[in-house]
C-alpha cells in the first residue's frame, strides 16, 4: 500500500498501518455470511478461552504442588523472628506494624500494644513473656511521624506551584488552626 497524496505520497505506508487496515477490513467488509460461519467462530473462540483457563489453573496447581511445605514450628520461629522479642532492637516490619495499628482511627498507644500483642499470640500461640513499652511505641510514632513530614515538606519545596489556605475554627475554648498547601 502506497501513500495517495501528502507530504508522503509515492511511499509505502507502515507494517503498523498496513496490518492496521487488514484488521480493519477483515472486521468490516469480510464479515461471516451466514449464521454457520458465526456458530463456527464463536465455538472456536469460547474453546481457546477455555482452553487458556485450564491452563492458568494447571499452572497455579503446579505451582502449589512445588511449593515448599512449612510445619507450624518453622512458622512460629518465623514469625518469632520477625518480632524479635527477646532483644533490645525490632525488625522494621514490627515497627511499621506497630506505627500503622496506631494509626487506625487515632487509637491510644495502650491499645495499640495489646493489638500488637493479640496479634503475636494469635500467630505463635504462645503469650509474650517480653512485650513492647509504651515509651518505645511512643518513640517509633513520633520518629515515623517526622519522618512523613519531612519527607511532605521536601515535596512541597520541590513543587513548581503551591498554593495556601488558612482555616480558622474555635472549638469551645480551642482555637484550630489548619493550614493547607
Amino acid at each position: 500500500m502506497h501513500y495517495s497524496r501528502g507530504p508522503n505520497k509515492g511511499k509505502i505506508h507502515s507494517s503498523y498501518l498496513q496490518k492496521k487496515v487488514n484488521k480493519y477490513l477483515d472486521q468490516t467488509l469480510y464479515r461471516h455470511q451466514n449464521y454457520q460461519s458465526l456458530q463456527d467462530s464463536n465455538l472456536h473462540t469460547t474453546q481457546h478461552l477455555r482452553d487458556q483457563k485450564s491452563k492458568c489453573i494447571a499452572e497455579i496447581h503446579s505451582l502449589v504442588r512445588r511449593s515448599k511445605q512449612i510445619t507450624d514450628e518453622e512458622f512460629h520461629k518465623r514469625v518469632k523472628s520477625i518480632f524479635k522479642l527477646d532483644k533490645k532492637s525490632y525488625s522494621s516490619n514490627t515497627i511499621w506494624l506497630a506505627t500503622n495499628i496506631l494509626q487506625v482511627r487515632q487509637i491510644s498507644f495502650c491499645s495499640a500494644i495489646e493489638y500488637m500483642r493479640l496479634i503475636y499470640e494469635f500467630l505463635v500461640e504462645v503469650s509474650p513473656q517480653n512485650w513492647l513499652a509504651k515509651s518505645t511505641l511512643r518513640i517509633w510514632h513520633q520518629d515515623v511521624s517526622e519522618l512523613h513530614f519531612n519527607r511532605q515538606i521536601r515535596q512541597a519545596k520541590n513543587a513548581p506551584i503551591f498554593g495556601v489556605m488558612v482555616d480558622e475554627s474555635t472549638q469551645g475554648q480551642i482555637k484550630n488552626l489548619v493550614i493547607y498547601y
